[in-house]
């Protein structure tokens, strides 16, 4: 689980040089913005007539079947609906290209096309609708991904929520923040004492698991704001269902002033989708917290690496305001307003409760010695 030495690998190509492979092996002459990237390389190439497409150099010490898996993934997705980018070949049909990094060592690229919004992180306003969508639109590409595989997402990875517990221990003393620190090793032994035994029977498959408000691409118009996609495969796993929601929650929640309100639009969108189960609702608040609590441990780790690099920061602070909110709301409450989200009682002891109490009314014992049936009632 050890991935942050890929940090050391990443690509190192400047805009100039990704402007000429672009040239030579799409044939497409257009200029070249670096976009963020934490293990790998995008540039955004935008050709004088305006049409965009971006271009992405992979880690060097990227598994190629990955990459393969990831250009599936992305074709299986499109053709059942999903919002996502295409695989572009080039004029010869290749889908991916070695490449000559300018320092030496060699990296694999290929071709997207470009979806265009803003990243939802740069979106202000989150109104319900977006994030009903935002649900949705995830439930839509899990659905889709229910049925497809690849060997290469079968990996042993430390951003996989089943590796979560571990990764928090590994790298928890690197966390500076005593604050924070603290709550987090509280949470997380509660965790692998309570929640992980709960997710052995839970539904597991090919899951995005980085549809970070980074990796959500928004477009608005004056009549509404709707997801246009969700970007960057290459944090596929095979894991748990319901922890590709909980990667979407978890930063859909940073620093929202109604956290049962923005969950429960998130929740209910991606419910209409992809029905989720009540064991899946059961334990999704705790995994929505455990990926906070992996990101500030891997941001950790990630930053003694690349100190100087501001994308490893970029959802830190707003972390740091949100999971003590998270960590701090009253058990069972989470899980209350998501049942109702998808259409469920809020407790799941409602209807046998209910249904109990209808069978015996009008046979319960008097609270009172006196018997009220017949007292005249006083409306004031």
């Amino acid at each position: 689980m050890k991935q942050t030495p890929r940090l050391v690998h990443a690509p190192q190509f400047d805009s100039e040089t990704a402007a000429s492979l672009a040239r030579k092996l799409y044939g497409i002459d257009a200029t070249a913005v670096p976009l963020p990237s934490e293990r790998d390389q995008n540039f955004l190439l935008t050709l004088p007539e305006g049409a965009r497409f971006v271009l992405k150099i992979a880690n060097g010490q990227e598994d190629p079947q990955m990459l393969v898996a990831q250009q599936q993934a992305l074709a299986h997705v499109a053709a059942r609906g999903g919002r996502c980018p295409r695989v572009v070949p080039a004029p010869g049909g290749a889908a991916m290209h070695e490449v000559q990094a300018p320092g030496g060592g060699t990296h694999l690229a290929w071709l997207v096309t470009y979806l265009p919004g803003l990243p939802l992180g740069a979106v202000r306003r989150h109104g319900a609708a977006l994030l009903a969508d935002l649900g949705h639109s995830l439930g839509v590409v899990d659905r889709a991904l229910a049925d497809f595989d690849h060997p290469a997402i079968h990996r042993d990875f430390a951003w996989d929520l089943q590796n979560g517990v571990a990764v928090v221990r590994e790298r928890l003393p690197l966390l500076a923040d005593d604050d924070l620190r603290q709550p987090i090793a509280a949470f997380v032994e509660r965790f692998a004492a309570e929640t992980a035994p709960r997710l052995a029977g839970l539904r597991r498959g090919a899951i995005h698991n980085d549809a970070n408000d980074y990796n959500v691409v928004v477009s608005s118009t004056l009549a509404a704001q709707t997801v246009s996609g969700l970007v960057d495969f290459g944090d596929m796993v095979h894991s748990l269902v319901v922890a590709d929601l909980a990667v979407a929650l978890a930063y859909a929640l940073l620093d929202k002033r109604d956290l049962p309100g923005t969950a429960a639009a998130v929740v209910g969108g991606y419910h209409a989708a992809y029905p989720l189960l009540p064991a899946e609702l059961a334990v999704l608040h705790d995994l929505v917290c455990l990926r906070l609590c992996v990101s500030a441990c891997m941001a950790a780790a990630q930053q003694r690496v690349r100190p100087d690099d501001p994308y490893l920061r970029i959802s830190q602070a707003p972390l740091r305001r949100t999971l003590p909110r998270l960590l701090a709301l009253p058990r069972g409450l989470p899980t209350a307003v998501y049942r109702h989200a998808c259409g469920l009682p809020p407790a799941e002891t409602e209807t046998a409760v209910v249904s109990w109490l209808r069978e015996r009314n009008g046979r319960f014992a008097p609270v009172l010695a006196a018997d009220l049936t017949a007292a005249p009632v006083i409306d004031l």
